[in-house]
């Protein structure tokens, strides 16, 4: 059994060995608990045929809901499934707190959310969490891990790509006009770490017009063509001719600036060498087409205009298919930046719909998120097993499935929590958040199939911050709670309760931690129960 440093009561014996099977529920969580991929059943989509204002009229999000929600409840009838229970309250505000602004509520906005009778609290809730400055950092963080995902890069570089789409999302600057913006920048091989710029997109390619390629590709379309870098793949239709003239876009990338010799060139002398084959190819978009210049436009600023095109199908649903999947656990099509024709989608009536309102409103982030947990299928509960005539193994969307919190996500949890104070570097970066994101740091698996691994787990639970946040001499929150004149001892237990769980305790915990002791034995009580809520499950997990 793991020891911490205070003595041994019965109460904190049995807080540690409670602890073990909450972790050990996030160690094997990825084999037991979660849908895994396939489509819905046949003639599921023939249900509630297509609506002539859903596919060309904008409509508001409140409306797109309706409409969502109408198509689920006909294709969970016409498929025999019973869809899973509204989720309560506090689990409603903790899903919501770390979908939109990446950590858990703390105590003061758990009780106000709880304690508020509106009918409509839920959609007032995300309206105002939709205009927080920390919504801004948490999508920046979202699409920083996305952009940069396994490159060896420091802190300070990636912090730079962080602040730079920070600042673009709090002004609600529309999600094209992003992308445009980060694949015409200009490149300075040696930035400054202290002004905002996408540089780290480029060094994390380390400038490779192929490595460019295969991301922007990715990322930005959902289309995985760097299997056909070497060679034709027999079972891809892109062949390596195209992924090469898709490359040349991205040739020679820092000498691609908005004015300069380049723009003198047609595109017919944009060309790129396939190595090993001395094979030359023409830049050429995907779809085999030719790029036509512009007045003075770079061949980034070609291909930026060509992937973000209204006509292009690919860069909607790249998008749509991530915060889906982000906010439901799984996207329509799955893995989420993988959306090969020969994949069918679930639910395709209803991705193409976002899609289009999606477009029609100007490629509005939030107007997509706000419609998305304006829904019911966003805001049913992770509880219960799959009902009779349920396929496990599909997408359903009918309960919302466990997903592990990301990094940045467990440290802002962690940091609200506990009121821990970090350490700041002379270049502005926190040091306990950068550990955070190195040990928790899995931005390639689907978070609903995520392990804790046994060393994440001894990190939390071993670890000094963990150790100082449960410690009553040097962990503010907790000295005050423990000596706090208006709280007894029940209101002490449920606070700690709230702090991390976002929810008061049941009948069931509230007997076995409310036990009679004498003062210095119930804050030894507290100092433990504190650790217990920090390293299980339930606080690692957003459900």
């Amino acid at each position: 059994m793991v020891k911490r440093t205070t003595k041994s009561t019965d109460v904190r014996n049995r807080a540690r060995f409670l602890a073990w099977p909450l972790l050990v529920g996030v160690v094997i969580i990825g084999g037991i608990l979660l849908p895994l991929g396939g489509s819905v059943a046949a003639g599921a989509e023939r249900i509630d045929a297509a609506n002539p204002q859903i596919n060309e009229q904008k409509i508001t999000a409140e409306e797109l809901a309706t409409w969502i929600d109408r198509h689920f409840e006909n294709a969970w009838k016409h498929q025999g499934i019973e869809p899973a229970a509204i989720t309560s309250d506090s689990e409603f505000v903790r899903r919501a707190y770390l979908d939109l602004i990446g950590r858990i509520p703390s105590v003061a906005e758990v009780r106000a959310f709880l304690d508020d009778r509106s009918p409509d609290k839920r959609r007032q809730l995300i309206d105002e969490l939709l205009q927080r400055g920390a919504f801004a950092n948490h999508l920046a963080s979202t699409f920083r891990d996305l952009m940069l995902a396994g490159a060896m890069l420091q802190a300070p570089q990636t912090r730079t790509l962080e602040v730079w789409l920070k600042l673009r999302f709090t002004a609600n600057m529309p999600y094209d006009q992003v992308v445009r913006e980060l694949l015409t920048a200009e490149i300075d091989r040696n930035p400054s770490l202290r002004t905002p710029s996408p540089i780290a997109f480029y060094q994390a390619a380390d400038f490779k017009p192929e490595t460019l390629a295969a991301n922007a590709s990715r990322i930005f379309m959902g289309i995985q063509v760097q299997c056909a870098q070497c060679h034709d793949h027999p079972f891809a239709e892109w062949k390596q001719a195209q992924f090469w003239s898709f490359a040349a876009f991205f040739k020679n990338v820092d000498s691609q600036q908005m004015t300069g010799v380049s723009m003198t060139l047609t595109p017919e002398a944009e060309q790129i060498t396939i190595p090993g084959k001395e094979i030359v190819v023409p830049a050429l978009f995907l779809d085999g087409s030719k790029p036509v210049r512009a007045a003075s436009e770079s061949s980034r600023a070609m291909l930026a205009r060509w992937i973000t095109a209204s006509d292009n199908p690919y860069f909607a649903k790249a998008a749509v298919n991530r915060i889906w999947g982000r906010l439901l656990g799984h996207g329509f099509v799955q893995p989420v930046d993988d959306l090969d024709p020969t994949h069918t989608p679930a639910y395709p009536e209803v991705f193409n719909a976002i899609c289009r309102q999606f477009r029609l409103h100007q490629y509005d982030v939030k107007y997509v998120i706000r419609a998305v947990t304006a829904t019911r299928v966003y805001q049913l509960s992770c509880r219960g097993a799959p009902r009779d005539g349920e396929d496990p193994l599909s997408p359903h969307f009918a309960r919302m499935p466990l997903r592990r919190m990301t990094s940045d996500q467990i440290y802002a949890s962690f940091v609200q929590a506990t009121g821990f104070r970090d350490t700041t570097t002379n270049l502005g970066e926190t040091v306990a958040r950068n550990e955070f994101q190195e040990k928790f740091a899995d931005s390639a698996t689907s978070p609903t199939e995520i392990k804790t691994t046994i060393l994440q787990a001894l990190s939390l639970m071993n670890g000094s911050y963990i150790t100082g946040a449960t410690d009553l001499q040097n962990s503010e929150f907790l000295s005050v709670v423990a000596d706090a004149p208006y709280l007894d001892a029940k209101g002490r237990i449920e606070t700690l309760f709230l702090a991390t769980l976002s929810r008061p305790p049941d009948a069931n915990e509230l007997t076995l931690f409310l036990v009679s002791q004498n003062p210095a034995e119930e804050k030894n009580s507290l100092a433990d129960l504190f650790w217990m809520l920090l390293n299980s499950a339930e606080f690692i997990l957003n459900h």
